[in-house]
């Protein structure tokens, strides 16, 4: 964690998971673009010179379910670029959703915030021999061809060979017959860990491909010395996080303009 000074209430949320996953996740954006975090006194603001990833997005804001308006007013007067969009964490956000709605927002996405121990045993665990951590230049092709096509706006690459050197970082990439089959990343601060782009591809799904990235993702987070790790989860992989022992912490409502 940083330094900088947070709205309590935003730090405290669900045993700190919501400043983990905004700032954990901030670290692992800034490998591949510039982020810059700005101060908010609701939350946490990020923006985003070039673009947030390959949208035309250049801010977002992490914000506790609550007092929609007072979270608008502060949005509205902070000097974003032309679009942003934030994200409403808590245990049931639809309370709020009307009154952003009639603000001309609406809800894109919705994820599930959730949080497990890491403990020895994920330290212990044997190494599968399909998972690569360091990934040569023609895998990072072709990872990001699986991804993106390989190419983006704003020159957004999501993976580049700056996340083999980057302190913190875990990957744990599967290939077979040379084809990207799965592929996740944890970023490890401190005690703390996030998990995040958890992805079996189409081709290769119900494999058990998934678990076989999260263990190991687990085990590098737990060697670099995190008890704890925090991730979002869209509903299709709820079932795999709760099998892996995962709790379920609050939902995240995220938002944009209404075209």
């Amino acid at each position: 964690m940083t330094g900088r000074s947070i709205d309590p209430d935003f730090a405290a949320a669900f045993d700190g998971a919501a400043l983990i996953f905004a700032r954990h996740f901030e670290q692992m954006i800034r490998i591949a673009q510039p982020v810059e975090e700005r101060p908010f006194p609701f939350g946490v603001w990020q923006h985003f010179p070039n673009g947030r990833k390959k949208s035309d997005f250049t801010d977002e804001f992490y914000v506790l379910q609550g007092d929609p308006d007072a979270r608008l007013v502060a949005m509205h007067a902070a000097e974003t670029g032309p679009r942003c969009y934030f994200d409403v964490i808590g245990v049931d956000p639809s309370k709020d959703d009307a009154v952003y709605l009639a603000a001309g927002y609406r809800c894109d996405w919705v994820e599930i915030l959730m949080d497990r121990p890491l403990i020895p045993g994920d330290a212990a665990r044997p190494f599968d021999p399909r998972i690569v951590r360091t990934l040569d230049a023609a895998q990072i092709e072709r990872l990001a061809q699986a991804w993106t096509g390989g190419r983006a706006p704003n020159g957004y690459q999501p993976i580049v060979e700056e996340h083999n050197s980057t302190h913190g970082l875990v990957q744990a990439l599967i290939e077979i017959d040379a084809e990207t089959a799965a592929y996740g990343r944890a970023i490890v601060r401190g005690p703390d860990a996030f998990i995040s782009d958890v992805n079996a591809f189409p081709n290769f799904r119900r494999r058990g491909l998934g678990e076989a990235v999260m263990h190991a993702l687990h085990t590098g987070a737990a060697q670099l010395g995190a008890t704890r790790v925090v991730l979002t989860s869209t509903q299709m992989g709820l079932p795999l996080y709760e099998k892996l022992g995962y709790r379920t912490l609050a939902q995240v409502w995220i938002y944009e303009p209404v075209p």
